[in-house]
């Protein structure tokens, strides 16, 4: 959840932005498609090798402008609804500290509810991940 009027590229390490820009300025239509050691090491490592790279086979990849590009409509933050966090105890996809995924709970002020996992928790641990978003849907 990026702060209002930043884009997730502005939430992310220097070295990401790099490298973004990087995949971005080598594809044929400035799209980022993460290679496959970067989704194995900082996606999925708590898979074995052979199912992050199937995963890995069915991904498209994005649009920059998905990275660089505030959110259009940030209607939901007046709404009043209460908002959740769900954060993968193992996810490494930020790195922790200054640009850690525990700064977008504070955002909303929540307290994340944690689950086993990684970035791609749906993946390799999908009955932990289904039992988290029951808790926070039902209170």
């Amino acid at each position: 959840m990026p702060e209002s009027g930043r884009s997730l590229y502005d939430e992310i390490p220097p070295s990401y932005q790099e490298l973004f820009s990087q995949l971005a300025g080598a594809s044929p239509d400035n799209t980022v498609a993460m290679p496959l050691e970067v989704f194995q090491g900082a996606f999925m490592g708590d898979a074995d090798l052979a199912a992050a790279a199937a995963v890995h086979s069915v991904l498209r990849p994005q649009p920059f402008r998905t990275f660089t590009d505030p959110p259009a409509d940030e209607a939901y933050r007046g709404m009043g609804l209460p908002m959740h966090y769900v954060l993968s105890s193992e996810d490494v996809a930020l790195p922790p500290g200054e640009y850690g995924w525990d700064r977008f709970a504070e955002r909303i002020k929540t307290a994340p509810v944690t689950v086993p996992g990684s970035h791609e928790s749906m993946f390799t641990r999908p009955a932990e991940l289904a039992d988290a978003l029951m808790q926070v849907a039902t209170g």
